[in-house]
This record gives C-alpha cells, structure tokens and sequence, in this order.
C-alpha cells in the first residue's frame, strides 16, 4: 500500500514529489516514459525556449539558474533536480485504469511495464494524476485532410525546419510553440502561414 502515488514524472510530478518530500510524506512517482520531463526531452523541438518568467519557471526548493533558457539547459537543470532532491520515479509505467475502492477505502491503480506488458496493480491511499497536457497529440480526424497530399504532422514530432526549406507549409495554431515554429521554419527557408480560430 502507497501512501501517495504521483502517475506523470514531469514538472508538475516532479514538483509535487519534491513538496512531499519537505513534508516527509511518503510517495511513489511512475512514468510511462523512459525519463522524466519527457515532454522537453523527447517531444519537444530543437529552438523551444522558456515562454515564461523564470519564477513561474522554478521548481520548488532550487531557483531556476538565470542561463537557462533554452532546451538544453532547461532538461538540465531538471536533471539536476531530480539528483539533487533524491527523486526516483518508477519508468515505463503505463497506467489503464484508476478506480477507488469503496469498501477497503483506497485507490486500485492498473497499469502495466511498457517492455514486458507484464500487468500490474498498485495500491494508495491518495493518487495524484500529473499526466500534464501534452502527453497525446491530437490531428483532427477531418473529412477534408483526406485528400490532402502533403504530409501532416503534430508539433510533437517536429524538431527543426531543416526539411521544409522552399516549402509552403501550414502551421495550425497561435500558442507560443506555433510561433515560436513558424519563426524556426522561417529561417530553414521555408514559407510558413499560421492557421488561428479566433483573432489575435
């Protein structure tokens, strides 16, 4: 039986981990990834920078060093973290259900290793899902990009512009990161266009 489960080893899993820690509370923390942080180690693309101020930007405990900017730096500093505040999450752990036991009064976690697909169950008195925001990319499934002849991709899987130069290329959406990659394309010498809902 956990005291407390954290499922997600990114900032907030790491931050929540790290305030248990101060606390002494016991805790558990799982990732299905391979690595913590895994939305800035492996999803993210070559030019990504911080967006925001570095105090909205700090994990609890250790301030965010006044170089670090960009991708490089912010997965070390991260890396630094977990190090520095003895945080050991459990990798390669794919959750598929959560249920609360009624009866025996704690959660029932289902999950499974990544690599061996061996089935396995926790158990917690608290759970805490830290699953962030970005951990599926979305394409609509639009009648009309089936007849689209060009190749579509999520922004999770774009890492520089290097292979869109002299190409005109769509990007769909005004977050920070679609700037940030409309601008990268920009200069690999591609023609970007920025695609919005609702204006500026």
């Amino acid at each position: 039986m956990e005291e407390v489960l954290i499922v997600g080893a990114g900032l907030a899993g790491l931050s929540i981990a790290a305030l248990l820690n101060l606390l002494a509370i016991p805790f558990t923390i799982i990732e299905k990834e391979d690595c913590h942080t895994s939305f800035w180690k492996i999803w993210t693309y070559d030019r990504i920078k911080l967006d925001l101020l570095r105090l909205f930007c700090s994990q609890p405990g250790v301030p965010h060093p006044t170089t670090s900017l960009q991708g490089k730096d912010i997965t070390y500093y991260q890396d630094e973290y977990e190090r520095y505040l003895k945080i050991h999450p459990i990798y390669g752990r794919k959750v598929h259900s959560v249920k609360f036991d009624e009866e025996a009064k704690h959660w029932k976690i289902e999950a499974s290793n990544t690599e061996t697909e061996e089935l396995m169950t926790y158990k917690a008195r608290f759970i805490i899902l830290a699953i962030g925001n970005n951990s599926k990319g979305l394409i609509p499934d639009l009648p009309e990009l089936k007849n689209f002849t060009g190749k579509i991709i999520h922004f999770q899987n774009y890492r520089n512009g290097a292979r869109y130069s002299g190409q005109k290329v769509l990007v769909v959406g005004r977050g920070s990161y679609m700037i940030e990659i409309a601008h990268d394309l920009s200069t690999f010498g591609a023609n970007p266009t920025i695609a919005i809902w609702n204006p500026v």
